[in-house]
């Protein structure tokens, strides 16, 4: 029976039907990593720009208001350096770093009643 055994295992190893069955695996799994690997790249994209669109017009807006609070330059450095370190482009940068040369502006308090 012990030789049965070795000689069924010696069989199913040696058919090309078990190796095209290993192969069609391999590949399927490889397949799902890359579609992955596509979604990943397609919500980097989206989120880069996303954050290009808040950025610039945060950007605008501070710099037609001729000045910017710290606490708006520290949530715009909050929005700008994620965007920097996933590959975001010049036109941000440049936008953000004249918003960095405005001047401070006081941090006014509006009444909410």
């Amino acid at each position: 029976m012990n030789g049965d055994l070795k000689i069924i295992t010696l069989t199913i190893l040696g058919s090309g039907g078990f190796w095209a069955i290993i192969q069609s695996l391999i590949t399927r799994r490889q397949q799902k990593k890359e579609a992955q690997g596509n979604k990943i790249d397609l919500l980097t994209k989206a989120v880069l720009s996303i954050s290009h669109h808040m950025i610039y017009d945060e950007c605008k807006r501070y710099i037609n208001e001729g000045g910017v609070t710290l606490e708006d330059q520290k949530e715009l450095e909050y929005l700008y350096e994620p965007y920097k370190e996933l590959g975001g482009n010049g036109t941000a940068e440049s936008a953000y770093e004249k918003v960095m040369q405005l001047p401070i502006k006081a941090n006014l308090k509006v009444n909410e009643n």
